[in-house]
């Protein structure tokens, strides 16, 4: 098979797999995600230990907290998750301060710091269970016209952000200006732009259908687009920072599931929270 091909087949058994969870229900599609956190966290993890970066272990694991966001939005549960957190906080800086007494080392900050950087990234994770769970989409013009506000919210950031991917990618090899090539000397100009129309033409069509709103259709679009195109970017830079190529080998043809995930990991939050602005769930 060539690249392409295992390129396409590894995202076909992966949407197939993203979108039966996503159907099945918020509660499925919650262990999902938090499946796919906690092997992003080992990824990032990893790679950091393998560039001889070291990074504290607790607080790259803290960022698999991520897919709980939902439930900030219940005022008990988000009780419940601030007091974890801030264990997970506090014990982490306790065990960071044994292990420089232990192993005699003074590198302290930068195990903190590097796994503040791991956690805080995996914790995106959660902009994507927040879809699920509907924010936005429980009273007023945004009530959708079937019975499957959260899915639908999923299906339309998602199919935003894929679509602009596949156009930024098979344009993008097509473009002459390179983008940004210090960070990623395969991104185009002309592979952004359509990326992003792409995206907006996607989220108008979805938004008319789904939610009978077309405006909202083409803001998630624009910032599904945007969202997906700096996440991108921004996990390109940190990738040429640590000098790693992938994450890791876990999907052929695409690298690791981070690698993977990095548009819809930071364009999941942004269309999150505008749904939240447009009408709090």
């Amino acid at each position: 098979m060539t690249d392409l091909s295992v390129r396409v087949v590894t995202a076909g058994v992966g949407l197939v797999l993203f979108l039966a969870f996503a159907v099945w229900g918020f509660i499925p599609f919650l262990f999902f995600i938090w499946f796919l956190a906690l092997i992003s966290a080992c990824e990032f993890w990893l790679a950091l230990q393998r560039t001889g970066r070291p990074a504290s272990l607790i607080f790259t694991f803290a960022g698999v907290l991520g897919p709980a966001a939902p439930f900030l939005l219940v005022p008990i549960a988000r009780r419940v998750i601030a007091i974890i957190a801030i264990g997970f906080f506090l014990f982490g800086l306790l065990y960071e301060l044994i292990h420089s007494w232990v192993y005699k080392e003074l590198r302290t900050s930068e195990r903190i710091a590097f796994g503040l950087l791991a956690g805080f990234y995996v914790s995106f994770f959660g902009g994507l269970t927040l879809l699920r769970a509907g924010v936005g989409s429980q009273v007023g013009v945004l009530q959708p016209t079937g019975a499957y506000p959260g899915l639908f919210n999923i299906l339309t950031v998602c199919g935003c952000v894929w679509v602009g991917d596949a156009a930024a990618y098979f344009v993008g090899r097509m473009g002459r200006r390179i983008l940004a090539a210090h960070v990623s000397p395969a991104k185009t100009l002309e592979g952004a732009v359509f990326a992003v129309s792409a995206s907006l033409i996607v989220g108008i069509l979805l938004g008319a259908d789904f939610f009978s709103n077309g405006l909202l259709g083409a803001v998630l679009g624009a910032a599904g687009g945007l969202g997906g195109l700096i996440g991108d970017l921004l996990e390109s830079a940190i990738k040429r920072s640590l000098g790693i190529k992938d994450f890791s080998g876990l999907l052929p043809g695409h690298g690791g599931l981070l690698d993977r995930f990095d548009s819809l990991l930071f364009a999941a939050p942004i269309c999150s929270f505008i749904l939240w602005l447009w009408r709090p769930l």
